[in-house]
């Protein structure tokens, strides 16, 4: 009884559905009650990089519904030590290492301290506020829409972000604004 017959995945784009079962490591005649939804969710996480949130549910008698989230990219981070551009989230996970920047907004002034993909944005101790500044302003940009018309974000004073923004302005922010309610 209650073995999987059927997998469904849903709300995926860049991953197939075969790589999410595959990565999952569910198998068909497996029993739904005794996998672990919580090692399988973990699994996933840390294997495919652009998944942002899974849930796993059981659909009676024999259907195992996996629902993905995946990472929407928000920009470039240049790591200032070495020059390497990183694809970031709007929730800080450094999703993958590109050789350039590419069409995507940039993001300067920042020394990332040991970067890997599926990891969270890291930096040192003494750019702690700027990175935090960062990740309010990308997610109240994602929040509102408008990180498509941003160009580039610059976070290398200690006191102000500056971001280039419809390929016109050029705007200035304190690094203790309320993003929310600027981007609004």
């Amino acid at each position: 009884f209650f073995r999987v017959d059927t997998i469904e995945v849903q709300g995926n784009s860049r991953y197939s559905q075969q790589e999410i079962i595959d990565v999952s490591g569910v198998e068909q005649g497996d029993n739904m009650f005794l996998l672990n939804k919580f090692e399988i969710i973990d699994k996933m996480l840390g294997e495919l990089t652009y998944l942002d949130d899974v849930t796993i549910r059981r659909g009676l008698p024999s259907t195992l519904k996996i629902n993905v989230t995946e990472c929407t990219v928000a920009g470039v981070v240049r790591n200032e030590e070495n020059g390497e551009w990183w694809l970031v989230s709007s929730g800080g996970k450094l999703l993958e290492r590109q050789e350039v920047a590419g069409d995507y907004m940039q993001v300067t002034g920042l020394t990332l301290a040991a970067p890997s993909e599926g990891t969270m944005l890291a930096v040192k101790e003494e750019q702690q506020t700027q990175s935090q500044a960062l990740l309010e302003l990308l997610e109240a940009m994602e929040s509102r829409g408008l990180l498509g018309d941003a160009q580039s974000i610059d976070v290398s004073t200690a006191s102000t972000v500056t971001m280039e923004y419809a390929g016109r302005l050029t705007v200035k922010m304190k690094m203790s604004a309320d993003f929310d309610y600027d981007m609004r």
